[in-house]
């Protein structure tokens, strides 16, 4: 069992929502809940929304012509994410409105976090992505994540 100094390392979460999707955030909003992770809606980039100049500014030419809209202010909303992190100096969990938890989020979490000392250099801890979907595989095309996944090391 954990101590409850892992539980309470817990860092701070936002949770990256554009205003037309408040049916994701309420979904989310649920299991953060019930997990008793504490959280703000950080606002979403609307890649659908950006001028062309916006665009110039934050999109290389090439990212401008291989990705979608929506892949760019997904991108942008991220690093709005790290800028907030990086000034403010202190860990945050970054979460989309799509996100699932597993039912020991919040246990792995603490585990996961009681691995890192205070004097490791670390950057980045990754909860999930490519490896971690929806065991429905409701949600994009389950095998090729699979794939990722157990190539990873993330067996689900």
């Amino acid at each position: 069992m954990l101590a409850a100094a892992a539980y309470e390392r817990t860092p701070r979460a936002v949770v990256i929502n554009l205003p037309r999707h408040s049916k994701r955030l309420d979904a989310v909003r649920a299991q953060l809940r019930a997990q008793g992770v504490s959280w703000e809606k950080m606002p979403a980039v609307d890649g659908r929304a950006l001028s062309k100049e916006e665009l110039k500014a934050n999109v290389t030419v090439l990212g401008r012509h291989l990705l979608t809209p929506g892949m760019i202010g997904c991108f942008l909303s991220h690093r709005g994410c790290w800028r907030r992190c990086v000034q403010s100096g202190k860990p945050l969990i970054v979460f989309e409105d799509d996100a699932v938890l597993m039912p020991s989020f919040r246990r792995r979490l603490a585990a996961a976090l009681a691995e890192l000392r205070e004097d490791d250099e670390w950057d980045v801890l990754l909860l999930g992505a490519f490896g971690c979907v929806h065991p429905s595989g409701r949600y994009g095309p389950r095998d090729v994540f699979r794939l990722f996944g157990l190539v990873g090391g993330w067996l689900f």
